[in-house]
C-alpha cells in the first residue's frame, strides 16, 4: 500500500487539448556558419500551440557572454498580439542527434526508441571561396542626382514560403580614374518577406559629383556587384 502511494506521488499527470508538436533542424556544413561569422539563425516557424520558432548561435550567445558552447532556445514568433504581462507556459525538450551512435543529447533523461516524421527544414551552407563569387557589373549613363544601393531578389514567385538563403555580398561604385574604388559589404538572409539589403546612403551626392574624384566621369557611372551565396535553407 505504501509502495503504491510512492508511485502516484512521483508521476506528475497534466491535460492538454494541443497534441505535442514536433520540429526538425538539420543543418549541412555547420562548421561554414562558425567560419562565416552568422551570429545566429532562426528557424522557419512552426505550430506549437502558437507559432514557435528555433533559434541557433553557432558560436554562443555573446549577448549572454557564452564562450565555447552553441546555444539553442526556442522563442515564440510574434507578441504584439499578446497583452501586457503575457505569459506562455510550455514543456519543450530540445535535442540534438548524435548522428555516430543515433542518439539523442538532451537535458533531460528520455528513451528515445524511435523517431516519428515531423515538420522541419534544412539548411545546407557552403564555404566562402573564390570560385563561389558571382560578379555583375553595370555601366549607367545619364546617372541622376540620388544614389542608394541594394541587392534585391529577381523573382519572388519562384520562392516557397519559409524559404531562406544566406548571401555574402559587396556592392561598388568603381572608380574610373584610379584603384580607389567604394564599396560596402556584409551577408544578410533574404527571404519573402525581406527580398532585399543594402544601404539608404551608399555615398554622398557631393563625393560622388566632384570633379576629379573619378566615379562620375562623363555622367557615367559603374556599378558592381559581387556576390557568394553561402546557404539556402528549405522545408524537408
Amino acid at each position: 500500500m505504501e509502495n503504491d502511494f510512492v508511485d502516484q506521488v512521483a508521476i506528475s499527470r497534466s491535460i492538454s487539448h494541443v497534441p505535442p508538436a514536433q520540429f526538425l533542424l538539420k543543418i549541412e556544413a555547420f562548421s561554414s556558419l562558425v567560419e562565416n561569422d552568422v551570429e545566429n539563425y532562426e528557424s522557419l516557424e512552426f505550430d506549437a500551440g502558437g507559432y514557435k520558432k528555433l533559434v541557433v548561435y553557432p558560436n554562443g550567445n555573446k549577448k549572454k557572454n557564452v564562450k565555447d558552447h552553441i546555444s539553442l532556445y526556442l522563442a515564440m514568433v510574434d507578441t504584439s498580439s499578446l497583452g501586457l504581462g503575457w505569459e506562455v507556459y510550455v514543456i519543450f525538450r530540445l535535442f540534438v542527434l548524435d548522428q555516430n551512435k543515433d542518439e539523442f543529447l538532451i537535458l533531460q533523461e528520455l528513451s528515445v526508441k524511435e523517431r516519428n516524421k515531423c515538420k522541419g527544414e534544412c539548411l545546407s551552407m557552403t564555404k566562402l571561396t573564390s570560385a563561389s563569387n558571382y560578379k555583375h557589373v553595370w555601366k549607367i549613363e545619364n546617372f541622376s542626382n540620388h544614389i542608394s544601393m541594394y541587392l534585391e531578389l529577381a523573382d519572388l514567385s519562384t520562392i516557397t514560403r519559409g524559404f531562406k538563403i544566406y548571401v555574402h555580398f559587396t556592392l561598388r561604385i568603381r572608380n574610373q580614374v584610379q584603384s580607389i574604388h567604394n564599396d560596402c559589404t556584409t551577408s544578410d538572409w533574404f527571404r519573402t518577406s525581406i527580398d532585399n539589403w543594402g544601404w539608404h546612403k551608399f555615398m554622398e551626392l557631393s563625393y560622388l559629383n566632384k570633379a576629379g574624384n573619378g566615379f562620375l566621369v562623363n555622367d557615367v557611372c559603374i556599378v558592381e556587384a559581387k556576390v557568394s551565396v553561402l546557404g539556402i535553407s528549405d522545408a524537408l
